[in-house]
């Protein structure tokens, strides 16, 4: 993977849709370990962008139109 900006955010924002998806699903379960199961799905899925985030800074890799890049 080149170091570029655009593949450090199109990757966070991927994974925060996925984040989303997981817990979009998740509102529509009944089981409730499957929901949960669901919910912590999301969880890792925003972690992971979040370290992603986390090393575009290291890197000094500038990421520009991300809504979702609090610290």
């Amino acid at each position: 993977m080149a170091l570029e900006p655009g593949n450090f955010e199109r990757r966070i924002r991927y994974l925060h849709g996925l984040a989303e998806e997981a817990r979009a699903i998740a509102e529509s379960m009944h089981d409730p370990k499957a929901r949960r199961t669901m919910f912590l799905t999301a969880v890792a899925y925003d972690r992971m962008a979040k370290h992603l985030e986390r090393e575009s800074q290291q890197l000094s890799l500038p990421i520009t139109d991300s809504p979702r890049l609090s610290p």
